[in-house]
């Protein structure tokens, strides 16, 4: 692979998971409907939440000020829409599709000043807020609309401005881990830290190379974790709460980056996947992909189990059955070969060839050489003498040894 792959980024390719939704650049870091009506020019008005109470964690993109009753086709989504109602529709019918078009629209919240025209909510606009799930607030005390704005627009402005330091900031981290070489387990433990949520690389068949929990974390997310990865693939963003990139280059596909629920990161939780996938795409390109990712997912297993780093066995199973590794209803066996020829992939071949499953690591530059392997085998079997001489035989391709 030529040295000029390793700094080439143009033909690396992510796929935004969501890429209509909140989880983009600087709006994780927006305030709420609930905020922006907490803030202190708000509260001057005396604010009152009437409707869309479970919806009041809304995004607030902008502040938008009209009486207008076609107001809905000047918007464009994530607006809070201040208004004295003065040109509101006098029929219910009317005032009902007026709110119904702000909700289609994407209105984040509607907020209505009591005095002018109204000295209560109209009961129609209450109903159609309240069927749609649209946040509906009365201002109960006159406020200057343009204070209000400005609050709103101040923390907005001041929110994106966060999220472009904080974005430039993941971006230079995560260039320097590729461009050192840094490996793929490395990679995902950062991305853990950074989202302060669980991380997992995950092959093509939804094995697990590399996983990483964070404080709290239990390692027993990872149980049946194939299936469950699966089915998250197959759902839309709003109904997960999981986030899914690919990692591929060149239109080569290695596996995919998960990460758990967790808070929002003002650079976009979503964005700060896409910058550890790109340096993962980087790294699959500089050292073999998919060869690399095996060597590190088998010396995460075997590593964590001959040093005692699973808290307990419900965690070592989850890891295990999570990399591919049958154990419900198996019996494992450590084994270790001594061959100056054999592989790690022999090994694994071989305890195929007798109906097992093998997860297989050379030692570093023991003398001699060896392997060691963790082999699972149906309990009603198991590993006995005929099956262990099959064993060696598969492995060094001639008659059994005594």
């Amino acid at each position: 692979m030529p040295s000029s792959d390793r700094h080439d980024v143009s033909s690396v390719r992510t796929f935004r998971t969501d890429a209509a939704g909140p989880d983009r650049l600087g709006l994780d870091a927006l305030p709420t409907v609930a905020e922006a009506l907490d803030e202190p020019a708000f509260r001057a008005g005396h604010p009152e939440v009437l409707e869309g109470h479970d919806r009041l964690q809304t995004k607030v993109r902008w502040v938008h000020t009209s009486d207008s009753a076609d107001v809905a086709r000047l918007l464009e989504g994530g607006e809070m829409l201040l208004s004295t109602g003065s040109a509101w529709p006098s029929e219910d019918d009317a005032l009902e599709v007026f709110i119904e078009r702000l909700h289609t629209a994407g209105l984040a919240a509607l907020v209505l000043e009591l005095g002018s025209r109204y000295t209560e909510a109209p009961v129609a606009a209450r109903a159609a807020a309240a069927r749609w799930g649209l946040p509906f607030a009365v201002l109960r005390r006159e406020v200057k609309f343009v204070n209000l704005t400005a609050a709103v627009h101040r923390r907005i402005i001041g929110s994106q401005m966060e999220a472009l330091e904080a974005h430039a900031e993941v971006r230079e981290r995560f260039t320097a881990l590729a461009l050192r070489g840094a490996p793929a387990d490395h990679v995902v433990s950062h991305l853990a830290r950074t989202l302060a949520s669980p991380v997992v690389l995950e092959n093509l068949a939804h094995e697990v190379v590399a996983a990483e929990m964070v404080d709290g974390a239990d390692a027993e997310l990872l149980v049946d974790w194939e299936r469950r990865s699966r089915a998250a693939g197959l759902l839309s963003p709003g109904e997960t709460d999981w986030l899914i990139v690919p990692v591929d280059a060149r239109g080569t596909r290695w596996g995919n980056l998960v990460a758990l629920s967790g808070a929002p990161h003002p650079a976009g939780r979503l964005s700060v996947l896409e910058q550890g996938a790109i340096a993962l795409a980087i790294g699959c390109l500089a050292a073999g992909g998919a060869e690399e990712w095996n060597r590190i997912a088998r010396r995460g297993l075997l590593e964590g189990l001959l040093e005692g780093r699973f808290a307990t066995t419900a965690d070592a199973a989850a890891r295990l059955e999570s990399a591919g590794l049958p154990v419900a209803g198996r019996r494992l066996y450590g084994i270790a070969v001594s061959s100056p020829s054999a592989t790690a992939g022999d090994v694994e071949a071989a305890a195929r060839a007798i109906g097992g499953v093998a997860r297989a690591l050379p030692l570093d530059a023991p003398q001699p050489v060896v392997t060691v392997a963790l082999l699972s085998m149906p309990a009603a079997r198991g590993l006995d003498q005929d099956s262990a001489q099959a064993l060696l035989k598969a492995i060094d391709g001639g008659p059994p040894p005594p």
